[in-house]
């Protein structure tokens, strides 16, 4: 049944229109937000958009704008503002992830009307979340393709990072039970972040809108996408409770740079899974494609016979090596024409353990901060007088260092089975505090385990060859009923006093 009102149908209504009522029909909705679309070509000039869009009675649904005619509405469809849209599509959900709860999206075509509305229209509500409580994140079914949104204080956040060349940054939230949750940003939604910094004067309140849920050895933490949205201090209900609770304080954001909720979360991550160097490679099956270990070695010895840097590509999302054309760089992976190329570490070393020694490729920002030079700076210290004499030096002083190393297993690694080594994911400069304090839990529970095997069998006692001196002790108690004293006897070992007269007695 299709509901109407005042000639303008229900977004819930929507499931019930065929393609010929949808020319005819109208929606008065408001955009809620709006975002474009990621796609594999970066360069493309036209890009598709989407928005949320919401009624009076808060029904969600999905419209996409194609990318061409991207241009005819990029400056039509505002967020917040109020529309009355008719002449549109409706189509069934393709997409991997909805960022509404709505089987059906609105096709917005070249064709369709949509006319804004000067009016405040304050029945329209401006929000709308689907929250998820922090705890309840991993119960949520692995199938689960609805994006989720959070609220919560700002507890932390890194530095820039890059992953498979990619901007990463990660930033934690506290809800008002004091659970903590980690949110890794990229890419586009790292801008909302850095406005976030620049213009808060005190560490704020967060909702982070359409986000994935992902579990790395069962902690679960969330990724940001295309829908990505981020409000500060927002004025509903939800972020008023937690500004009133006793776990907010009220503090400057500049304490957030070095907060201890991202090196607590590095210093985890690089406890985690720890293996050696011989458990690694024993482990090398179709099973553990995939699985992330670490494992801290000593770099023995830097392999020189190949390259320490290349010419990458200077797209970020690319970072592959580039063909040297001459007068320009050739990057096969875009397929693209680069005019400047930029120099990227490929480090190869020899690392050891107790247990086993292997090759191992430290990249980019992670072979930088072992090193403290640039691939740049070392790349023009090359062309100087013995310039590469010199740069080796540099490289060598690394030699001798103990890292906790972060490895992905590959298929190329299972293909091999590690004869050529592995590629550092990410690498610690050991911590030598947490490293001691964890030989210490290792020494306590081996000492546990140790007390637990020391405990005599009762089996055993008849078969025991030692002589046994006994006692007979004499112990006084009372009963709660009665004044009367009692005794029992109780059997005790010998001391060594007696044990010695004893002795003595049988030698005369």
């Amino acid at each position: 049944m299709v509901h109407v009102k005042n000639g303008y149908v229900r977004i819930c209504s929507i499931v019930s229109i065929n393609r010929c009522l949808t020319q005819r029909c109208k929606i008065k909705v408001r955009v809620l937000r709006r975002w474009t679309f990621d796609s594999k070509d970066s360069q493309e000039k036209k890009k598709r958009f989407d928005v949320v869009l919401i009624d009076e009675q808060g029904n969600q649904i999905q419209a996409i704008v194609p990318k061409n005619h991207s241009n005819t509405f990029l400056n039509v469809l505002h967020e917040g503002h109020v529309y009355h849209i008719e002449n549109f599509s409706v189509q069934t959900r393709t997409d991997s992830y909805c960022p509404v709860q709505h089987e059906y999206l609105i096709l917005i075509r070249l064709h369709t009307i949509v006319r804004g509305s000067s009016e405040a229209h304050p029945e329209i509500p401006k929000y709308n979340f689907d929250f998820v409580e922090f705890n309840n994140i991993s119960l949520l079914p692995k199938e689960n393709q609805n994006l989720k949104d959070v609220y919560g204080t700002l507890e932390g956040l890194s530095e820039l990072m890059f992953r498979k060349g990619l901007m990463l940054k990660e930033i934690f939230l506290k809800n008002s039970s004091g659970t903590e949750l980690k949110i890794n940003l990229w890419e586009n939604a790292i801008q909302f972040m850095d406005n976030v910094i620049t213009y808060a004067t005190s560490v704020p309140v967060l909702v982070v809108t359409s986000l994935t849920v992902r579990s790395y050895y069962d902690k679960y933490f969330l990724n940001s996408t295309s829908a990505t949205k981020i409000y500060v201090n927002l004025e509903i209900l939800e972020v008023l409770e937690l500004q009133n609770s006793s776990t907010f304080k009220e503090r400057n954001i500049s304490m957030l740079q070095t907060s201890s909720s991202v090196e607590r979360n590095m210093k985890d991550r690089s406890l985690t899974n720890r293996k050696t160097l011989s458990q690694i490679l024993q482990m090398l099956n179709e099973d553990s494609v995939g699985q992330v270990f670490t494992c801290k070695a000593i770099i023995n010895d830097i392999v020189h016979d190949y390259a320490s840097f290349y010419k990458s590509c200077t797209k970020i999302s690319c970072r592959k090596k580039v063909i040297d054309k001459g007068d320009h760089y050739w990057c096969n992976n875009c397929n693209n024409a680069i005019p400047s190329a930029d120099a990227r570490y490929q480090l190869k070393a020899r690392i050891q353990d107790d247990t086993e020694s292997t090759l191992i490729t430290i990249f980019g920002d992670e072979a930088e901060a072992l090193l403290k030079h640039s691939a740049s700076e070392l790349e023009k210290l090359m062309e100087s007088a013995n310039g590469i004499q010199t740069v080796k030096a540099i490289i060598d002083k690394i030699i001798g260092t103990s890292i906790v190393f972060e490895i992905k297993i590959s298929q190329y690694n299972i293909q091999s089975q590690g004869r050529y080594g592995f590629t550092a994911n990410k690498v610690f400069q050991e911590d030598y505090k947490l490293h001691s304090h964890q030989i210490q839990e290792d020494i306590e529970q081996q000492l546990r385990l140790e007390r637990s095997t020391d405990i005599p069998n009762p089996s055993n006692k008849k078969n025991r060859t030692d002589k046994t001196y006994k006692r007979k002790s004499y112990v006084v108690f009372s009963t709660e009923d009665s004044n009367e004293s009692s005794q029992t006897s109780i059997i005790r070992p010998p001391s060594k006093r007696v044990r010695k007269i004893k002795e003595n007695k049988a030698r005369i």
